[in-house]
């Protein structure tokens, strides 16, 4: 019985990658994700993510702007598009 799921199976990825190599038309499945908007970041967080802006400034003498933008996109506490 196994041999035969097997082989069901190599019989469907051959036809998939025909299809995708001779243009067969496929069918897609999209999806619309919408995101829900995280509330502000506290002052107190601004605070801290000033702070290692900083070090890390003083650190590698990096760009400002660059600098706050790693952090923020590094860590998944401060990870959050500044909206104020």
């Amino acid at each position: 019985m196994k041999a035969k799921h097997n082989e069901k199976g190599l019989n469907y990825l051959l036809n998939f990658i025909h299809n995708f190599i001779f243009g067969v038309p496929m069918a897609y499945l999209i999806l619309d994700i919408e995101t829900i908007p995280l509330p502000p970041i506290d002052d107190e967080v601004e605070a801290l993510i000033a702070k290692k802006v900083q070090a890390r400034i003083e650190k590698t003498g990096d760009d400002p702007e660059n600098a706050e933008s790693l952090i923020r996109s590094t860590s998944p506490i401060f990870g959050v598009q500044k909206t104020r």
